[in-house]
């Protein structure tokens, strides 16, 4: 079984990742402690949400936009955000972690025109937690495709959906399924 975290460069390999795994292949155990070595990384604090030092770079260069304005909204709503760089994990990863009534995980972030439940799909490959920003609106027929989606993933926590043309924002759980008698 490979070792999760290179404990050799505390914490981070030569590459800067700490693990080779990706978001959904690590334990609960792992989990909870690449989220601590993620927390205690040095971050700038910028539009109600903090920014890994090792992005700010590029996000001064004028890229990643979107992960900005999506990271704005979740703040807004009083989310603690934590906008995470590329680099600690080789494996599929979240784009940020989280923290909000007791929890902490991390959240992929998806932005689309329409399709939903493509980007969920996409999302939980990558975390059990999304929040997907809508440029437009949701019809009633998409956003039932999308709790079916979320009522059939295993592996699905949290979705947070923005309706931007409505400026609504929602949150959708996965249902408890009923043991049969």
């Amino acid at each position: 079984m490979q070792k999760a975290f290179n404990s050799s460069v505390h914490p981070r390999d030569e590459h800067g990742r700490f693990t080779e795994k990706g978001i959904m292949e690590l334990t609960e155990e792992e989990r909870k402690e690449l989220l601590d070595y993620l927390e205690s990384e040095e971050y700038e604090w910028r539009d109600g949400f903090h920014i890994s030092k090792r992005k700010i770079e590029a996000i001064n260069a004028g890229r990643y936009k979107t992960e900005m304005a999506m990271c704005k909204i979740l703040a807004d709503r009083g989310f603690d955000v934590y906008l995470l760089d590329e680099n600690y994990t080789k494996g599929k990863k979240a784009d940020t972690f989280f923290k909000k009534d007791c929890k902490r995980d991390f959240l992929e972030l998806k932005d689309t025109s329409h399709d939903v439940t493509r980007q969920y799909n996409r999302s939980v490959e990558q975390a059990r937690n999304c929040f997907i920003s809508v440029k437009g609106y949701v019809s009633p027929s998409q956003m039932k495709s999308l709790k079916e989606a979320v009522a059939k993933n295993a592996s699905a926590d949290e979705v947070y959906l923005y309706i931007g043309a409505e400026d609504k924002f929602l949150q959708i759980k996965k249902t408890a399924q009923k043991e049969p008698f």
